[in-house]
């Protein structure tokens, strides 16, 4: 199979990073398309951990070229942070990343207008806002702009990455898209209004990167042992009891990859999972953190839930207060 995607069916926090690492050394492309830098991906090769918010982490593996797609927002300050870090590791960057000329930047007032509230202050809301209402910085206007700290900077990685894409698949280059987040964050199927501000489905990376659906040849899902979630307002049918929380945030080092906030933690929910298999369209699915529940002497997973009660329990949270 020449292109592969990699999505959460959860609510992100899968463990993709592992699955898409383990996959990326049989890729010759790999493709972020949505989000922004409230993302994070760990990696870790020969006892050396990569952190990784924007760049794709195929980037660890020398032969693999890396794509930030149209869909994406940059914040440029973080981007080449993550440039800095892994040049000086070692890494080359420059020849094997390219960049969306249709991505949108994030600015200064972005962050600004990002820093209340349970969001990630990282920008992306505000950025997504501005490019639906049509005010937004494309990565090739900021190219056309006279003066900008990071033009020439960004300049050598920024190309039409659409034509980029088609090409390699014209000529059968293995591709692997990097989702992130996951599909309970989706802003149209996720649990909204607790959701993010792209589209965390397969769909969403077919539109991030201008590859179309008859172009995918799989689509694998990544979920956890159990499920986890950082919002607390956010309804939760499948959350532990207090003591059985702890230990396995405890055990799994549950706590929110950019902001460090100690995720909610309950078990897995079988109707999630085979709703975002509808939506995706999954071959397959990859679980991981099954160790985690090592210690516990009973499991319990949902395979039902009642609409009528989340219906209730969303109206009252929204609704009232």
């Amino acid at each position: 199979m020449s292109v592969v995607a990699v999505v959460g069916i959860q609510w992100g926090d899968e463990g993709k990073g592992k699955v898409i690492d383990f996959l990326s050394k049989g890729a010759n492309i790999v493709v972020r398309c949505q989000g922004g830098a409230n993302a994070r991906h760990t990696v870790v090769v020969n006892d050396e951990k990569f952190v990784l918010h924007l760049i794709p982490s195929g980037i660890i593996h020398p032969h693999t070229e890396c794509v930030i797609g149209n869909s994406a927002v940059l914040n440029l300050e973080i981007l080449f942070k993550e440039i800095d870090i892994l040049m000086k590791k070692g890494i080359s960057v420059q020849k094997r990343l390219k960049i969306s000329d249709r991505a949108h930047v994030t600015l200064l007032r972005h962050l600004e207008s990002d820093s209340v509230g349970t969001s990630t202050h990282r920008g992306i809301r505000p950025t997504y806002i501005d490019k639906v209402g049509r005010i937004g910085l494309h990565v090739c206007d900021l190219m056309n702009l006279q003066e900008h700290p990071y033009k020439d900077r960004l300049k050598p990685y920024v190309t039409d990455t659409i034509v980029l894409l088609h090409q390699a698949i014209d000529v059968n280059r293995h591709i692997l898209f990097e989702g992130g987040q996951g599909i309970g964050l989706d802003i149209d199927f996720g649990t909204y209004p607790y959701v993010t501000s792209s589209r965390t489905s397969v769909g969403g990376l077919c539109a991030g990167s201008g590859i179309p659906p008859t172009k995918i040849d799989a689509v694998i899902g990544v979920a956890m042992a159990y499920n986890t979630q950082v919002i607390d307002e956010k309804p939760f049918p499948t959350l532990m009891d207090l003591s059985t929380e702890e230990k396995i945030r405890k055990s799994g080092n549950e706590f929110g990859s950019t902001t460090d906030r100690p995720r909610r933690c309950g078990w897995f929910d079988a109707v999630l999972a085979r709703y975002a298999a509808r939506i995706n369209g999954l071959l397959g699915i990859v679980i991981t953190k099954l160790d985690v529940l090592d210690n516990l002497e009973t499991l319990q997973l949902a395979t039902a839930t009642s609409t009528k009660v989340i219906y209730w329990i969303h109206f009252l949270l929204v609704r009232l207060f």
